[in-house]
């Protein structure tokens, strides 16, 4: 890479173009198959462009905070009964609490573990970027609207266009 850069004295955001890559795992949207999406708890967790705005957000949060970061690492092995507990929970941590709203489309089983995982999140720890200060992240609220737990409370990327908050990066 350094070889690459000798001589480059003009790198800022908008000389630099990112592409999306490594589709292995998409799927068409109307796909039943088992997912990795946002933690919403609809049924099938139901991919779509809501889907696609949390794992932008998720994408921010990572690239914010550098050194390969992925917030919703749970500290289990993915095969562990508890992963998806323990997922739930981290995002109750960072983005809840999880709105009224879930009984709309969740089953009872589902709200039943996010009543528990509400119930066993001592309030110390919902503090949502608490590792991070102002430099690490502009405008974590702009960030907190696309990692809206509801599918249905997420912007549109449009929307987030619209904000012109992006254009800082």
């Amino acid at each position: 890479m350094r070889h690459l850069l000798t001589g480059v004295v003009d790198i800022k955001p908008s000389n630099v173009d990112v592409q999306l890559a490594d589709f292995g795992s998409s799927v068409h949207m109307d796909s039943l198959h088992a997912q990795h999406g946002d933690p919403s708890g609809t049924p099938s967790n139901a991919m779509g462009p809501a889907t696609d705005i949390w794992s932008f957000g998720a994408m921010l949060i990572s690239l914010s905070m550098g050194d390969g970061f992925y917030i919703f690492k749970p500290d289990v092995p993915a095969d562990h009964d508890e992963d998806d507990l323990r997922i739930l929970m981290k995002s109750h941590r960072c983005f809840g609490p999880f709105s009224e709203s879930y009984e709309e489309f969740a089953d009872q089983q589902r709200l039943a573990v996010l009543v528990w995982v509400m119930q066993n999140s001592p309030p110390e720890t919902l503090r949502p970027f608490h590792l991070t200060t102002s430099q690490e992240i502009y405008q974590e609220d702009k960030v907190l609207r696309a990692m809206k737990l509801d599918p249905r409370d997420r912007p549109s990327a449009r929307q987030l266009l619209e904000d012109g908050w992006l254009h800082q990066f």
